[in-house]
């Protein structure tokens, strides 16, 4: 304890807790409030280097304009015999060092950290597979064509507008991967060929896990959504990496396209009357918001809510007055709320919090909403009561996504791992309780990535799954190799 005095003002100074390039951290003693506090100094041999004594008192003034559970509070800024003693709140436990000496975290505790101390913010709109370049630019990869946009790091910001670098890039815009890489060396990597979706094939499955082929064409299918009678199925049908809303009717075996233009469309949900299919499209914006059409395919498309953040569809109220959607920021994640159908009415927040939370569907009689969140680092279904007056209930036990009611309101299911589970629930009033949950089939299936894949008939016997199937053939023997690309980046794109 040879570098700092053993009493600060009303601070009794006790053993050392941490050391570092920046400091030195102290436990202490406040004699006026009786507590534990932790207090920081520079260690011994920079304390007369006046650049660093500057940036320490910068550091203490921007803390103490924070206010954040992972941020630990500032009590005060003690002087004395010329030092800087700053001066806050000791929170007990182990370091994140500590822990990690423990042996490797699980994926649930990493995640639930990473989430509390990671910032999120948006660089760019549309595009995957992105990457940091040394040359000062951000790398990514949209409708197969390689882009590169100057980057500031220290701001987090782009500074001059994204250009094209290399067309004609293995990629696939489902699951955000693309063949690519490059070294610090500056040397890049790509397998040449096209922007390829994921084939899915669409089933038809019993309870007991008998299966029919509905659908297998060479496409991707995706979001499955049953008719109220059951007789019709809207889905998504992406065709050069663009998806529009086809409607099959069961009793023709015949596919009807219901949207045309070269955005993309998806997620469509019924009206409980049949009448209209809501859905999310990039129509007139790069955004995905909310439209609605008549599910004969006659009239055009409307739209229902205009927005910057991208708003996906998923549910209506079983009296078709309200529309369930969720919709990203970049502040806060994805938050779900409501927004009703009738009159000019506008969106309503039902639930924002620091996680995402999405996949909402209401209960048969409208009194529970279920949904997803990442809140325990990992994402898992639950219930809340609608409209919300407090409560929540876990639905899963081990993971769990794309939530879905039983039509008599007795059942939850929910994917898991490759198959459905199901759990049995019981509402009296405003309790609710559930079972513990078990798989619906015993093989597991492969199903198709990002939306809901499946979707159950109104007796609650019939599954409709949508399976995903090996990408399509592409070359896998030609690889390319651009020396000095970094370079090349720096005359085409320039970061100054």
């Amino acid at each position: 304890m040879s570098d700092i005095p053993e009493q600060i003002g009303p601070y009794k100074v006790g053993r050392e807790i941490g050391r570092g390039g920046m400091g030195v951290v102290y436990l202490a003693h406040d004699t006026n409030l009786d507590r534990a506090v932790a207090i920081k100094t520079l260690p011994a041999e920079v304390t007369g280097d006046a650049e660093r004594l500057g940036r320490f008192e910068r550091e203490a003034k921007l803390l103490a304009t924070l206010n954040h559970t992972n941020i630990a509070a500032v009590f005060g800024l003690e002087k004395l015999d010329g030092a800087r003693f700053l001066v806050l709140a000791y929170v007990a436990g182990e370091t994140l060092s500590e822990r990690l000496a423990e042996g490797p975290l699980p994926m649930d505790e990493a995640l639930s950290i990473a989430l509390q101390i990671a910032q999120r913010k948006v660089l760019h709109h549309g595009g995957m597979f992105p990457r940091y370049a040394p040359s000062g630019h951000l790398v990514y990869v949209h409708q197969g064509t390689l882009y590169a946009a100057p980057l500031d790091l220290d701001r987090l910001e782009l500074t001059g507008s994204p250009g094209p670098i290399i067309e004609g890039i293995v990629s696939n815009p489902r699951n955000g991967g693309a063949h690519y890489s490059f070294c610090d060396a500056g040397t890049l990597a790509y397998q040449p060929g096209s922007s390829t979706g994921i084939r899915t094939t669409v089933l038809t499955v019993d309870r007991d896990g008998s299966s029919t082929v509905l659908l297998d064409e060479e496409t991707g299918y995706y979001s499955p959504s049953l008719s109220p009678t059951a007789d019709r199925l809207a889905l998504t049908i992406e065709t050069q990496n663009v998806g529009d809303i086809w409607v099959y009717e069961f009793e023709r075996e015949n596919l009807i396209r219901l949207t045309f233009d070269q955005a993309d469309d998806m997620q469509p949900v019924w009206t409980p009357d049949g009448s209209r299919i809501l859905y999310s499209s990039t129509r007139e914006t790069n955004t995905p918001n909310l439209f609605w059409k008549l599910s004969n395919g006659s009239g055009p498309a409307e739209r229902l809510t205009t927005s910057d953040n991208a708003q996906f569809a998923s549910c209506i109220s079983p009296d078709g007055k309200i529309v369930v959607f969720h919709e990203r920021r970049d502040q806060t994640g994805g938050d779900i709320w409501t927004m009703p159908l009738e009159g000019d009415g506008m969106p309503e927040l039902y639930l924002q919090t620091p996680f995402d939370e999405a996949s909402a569907v209401l209960s048969p009689d409208g009194r529970w909403l279920c949904y997803t969140s990442d809140e325990s680092g990992m994402e898992q279904v639950y219930v809340r009561p609608f409209p919300d007056t407090g409560g929540k209930w876990l639905v899963s036990t081990d993971g769990g996504n794309h939530p879905l009611w039983g039509p008599a309101g007795d059942e939850l299911f929910y994917e898991q791992a490759g198959t459905i589970m199901v759990t049995k629930v019981t509402t009296e009033g405003p309790t609710f309780r559930v079972d513990r949950p078990k798989a619906l089939f015993d093989d597991p299936f492969v199903f198709a990535p990002f939306f809901r894949p499946y979707d159950v008939s109104d007796d609650g016997l019939t599954f409709v799954l949508i399976t995903e199937n090996s990408d399509r053939d592409v070359d896998r023997t030609q690889i390319t190799f651009v020396f000095n690309w970094f370079e090349e980046l720096k005359q085409r794109v320039p970061t100054n």
